[in-house]
């Protein structure tokens, strides 16, 4: 009678030769497949998204959106700088700031 069939078998977890060759076995017999063994059909292809860093119009624009909030006594985050250089509308106080969306990666309009 093997070790595989025996139900009457305890496992002396303190032991760890025991436990590494029990890891061992289970890492052999499941085999995980890799990111690069994934299912991917060359036929449809990957979309590919912008990306998220922003691109030179809009890292140029945080200064002219910084100075026109600091007008009006705002000083905002880098995240709401980002948004509002992105074409988010933010409401500071009873001030609502929006501006225009700068298209330099105009295919993915």
């Amino acid at each position: 009678m093997t070790a595989e069939n025996d139900t009457a078998t305890t496992i002396d977890w303190n032991d760890t030769a025991a436990v590494k060759a029990i890891v061992v076995r289970i890492r052999e017999e499941n085999t995980r497949i890799s990111k690069a063994q994934r299912s991917y059909d060359p036929i449809r292809g990957r979309e590919i998204a912008p990306s998220a860093g922003l691109t030179p119009a809009e890292r140029a624009r945080l200064p002219l959106i910084s100075s026109e909030l600091a007008k009006n006594g705002i000083s905002p985050e880098r995240w709401e700088l980002e948004a509002l250089t992105r074409g988010a509308r933010m409401r500071f106080g009873d001030i609502n700031m929006y501006f225009d969306v700068v298209e330099d990666w105009a295919e993915f309009y």
